[in-house]
């Protein structure tokens, strides 16, 4: 039995689950790098392309992820939706790039905008688990345990701990 190539859909998806997991590019070819820069690039901000950056930024290099997440949201303000699917992809973005930049230890200069940007998005139930972890995210950043601990209790109790577990050091 000759083996055969997976289609490209599923090695992307493939490639895609490993870099997130192991928060490393290590798999990732520069073909497909490239390709995601590539696909994403432009000026036609929509549903997709917010959908598409939060899930791939992770195969990107680092300065790529941030220059298009920076560039989405521009996008956004220029033209703010109030579509909630819309709005639930671009709050991915940020939520995704936080964890990115806490894997890639970034400095301020790249989490305030991401923090800032969703805190500013509009009060919905539909929102509140991307503002939830964007406080998260700030007081991991700031070294704010008090309230890190207290977010860590919230996300436990909830069930939604694993989405930030890859953050907490075991002193926390």
């Amino acid at each position: 039995m000759g083996g055969t190539a997976l289609p490209y859909w599923l090695e992307f998806r493939l490639e895609l689950a490993y870099a997130w997991i192991t928060h490393s590019q290590d798999q990732v070819s520069p073909e497909l790098k490239e390709k995601m820069k590539r696909i994403i690039v432009g000026d036609e901000w929509d549903r997709n392309a917010y959908y598409f950056l939060s899930q791939s930024m992770i195969l990107m290099d680092f300065d790529d992820a941030a220059s298009l997440v920076n560039s989405a949201y521009k996008a956004y303000d220029k033209n703010p939706q109030t579509d909630i699917f819309t709005l639930q992809w671009i709050s991915f973005v940020g939520v995704n790039f936080l964890n990115y930049c806490y894997h890639h230890h970034a400095g301020e200069k790249y989490t305030e905008s991401s923090i800032k940007f969703l805190k500013s998005l509009p009060i919905t139930p539909d929102l509140g688990f991307s503002k939830v972890l964007a406080l998260y995210y700030e007081a991991l950043f700031n070294g704010d345990r008090k309230t890190q601990q207290s977010l860590i209790h919230l996300l436990k109790e909830i069930g939604y701990y694993s989405l930030i577990q890859d953050t907490v050091k075991e002193d926390v």
